[in-house]
């Protein structure tokens, strides 16, 4: 990782402890949400992902981030213990719980940059350069 992302996390702190610790080892910056009006007051414009528990007031909030608050560039990654159709929500990526937390921060950096590059190729700015590589392992 070149830089650490900020990454607002929703959900309930016990349940998505290993997440946050994953993300924070991995350097990032993480802010932690309960619920969805402890979420809207923490969004910011620098946010470069979301991860939110789909099981706490879910699909309302994504939407609600993706249309109002969020910019462009900002990924959503939803957990569900359901796996459903989320296309008109506006998420990038649905984890289906269990999280298997180690691999949670290279997750979350692939999804960023994958976004940032599509942004950047529809509004003809310059291509992402990614280089490949298997996702860390700890």
């Amino acid at each position: 990782m070149k830089d650490p992302m900020s990454v607002l996390v929703i959900g309930d702190e016990v349940e998505l402890a290993e997440p946050v610790a994953s993300l924070r080892d991995d350097g990032h910056r993480v802010e932690l949400a309960r619920d969805a009006a402890a979420a809207m007051r923490l969004v910011s414009n620098g946010l470069d992902s979301v991860l939110v528990d789909l099981d706490v007031d879910g699909y309302q909030l994504v939407r609600a981030l993706r249309t109002e608050v969020l910019a462009p560039s900002t990924s959503i990654l939803a957990l569900s213990s359901r796996i459903e159709p989320l296309d008109d929500a506006g998420v990038d990526l649905v984890l289906q719980k269990p999280l298997d937390a180690p691999h949670l921060g290279s997750l979350v950096e692939y999804i960023t940059r994958r976004r940032h590059h599509l942004l950047r190729s529809r509004t003809g700015g310059p291509p992402l350069h990614v280089i490949p590589g298997p996702l860390r392992q700890r």
